[in-house]
């Protein structure tokens, strides 16, 4: 990991169905060089949906219609999201094809194209490196290393799960650098893309 930079982005959204008009709340991303995760700079905004938050998907990730009134809307935040990946050369989404297809239509409504760093799943990597465990959710994941979310991090909160998703791959370098390696780079092969754009 020595000589590259990395991200690791997450969002929180309204629902499951980008395609059927749900729309990203929030999101998060740090960036950073080697390992340096301490170090890392961050991104982060809350985001006005244009839409109401449903009750049930407020249980998962605590946000409200009122934390997000007064929000930007994902237009007015995406220029600088595209000038945060520059210079990244991979970028580590948890369950990538999910946030994608969020940050797809986002784009797509904000006439946007973006050309995006090498995406990772940490899913298909945890996958890969831990044949034998039976779940490769965050939660798993954290039990697995032995993390914990420091205080001020929300699980399900975007910068929350970032920073852990961080740490997790991490570890999952540190317990084989070559293995690691070259797992990254079969996943790499598979190619997760931005969908739609401008």
């Amino acid at each position: 990991m020595q000589n590259a930079t990395y991200a690791i982005l997450d969002t929180e959204t309204t629902g499951f169905y980008a395609k059927r008009g749900d729309r990203i709340v929030e999101i998060a991303a740090i960036k950073f060089t080697g390992e340096d995760i301490e170090g890392a700079q961050s991104f982060s905004y809350l985001i006005n949906p244009e839409r109401n938050i449903p009750k049930a998907v407020t249980r998962v990730h605590g946000i409200v219609d009122d934390m997000v009134q007064d929000a930007p809307v994902f237009s007015a935040i995406v220029d600088e999201f595209i000038d945060f990946l520059q210079g990244v050369d991979y970028l580590f989404i948890h369950n990538a094809k999910f946030d994608l297809a969020f940050l797809g239509a986002e784009f797509e409504r904000a006439g946007k194209a973006c050309n995006f760093p090498t995406v990772i799943c940490s899913v298909e990597l945890s996958r890969a490196l831990y044949p034998f465990e039976s779940s490769h959710n965050l939660n798993a994941i954290a039990k697995r290393c032995q993390l914990s979310i420091k205080e001020g991090e929300g699980r399900h909160r975007a910068l929350g799960d970032v920073i852990m998703t961080g740490e997790a791959i991490r570890i999952f370098y540190h317990q084989n650098p070559l293995v690691f390696q070259g797992t990254l780079e079969q996943i790499i092969g598979k190619g997760y893309t931005l969908p739609g754009g401008v």
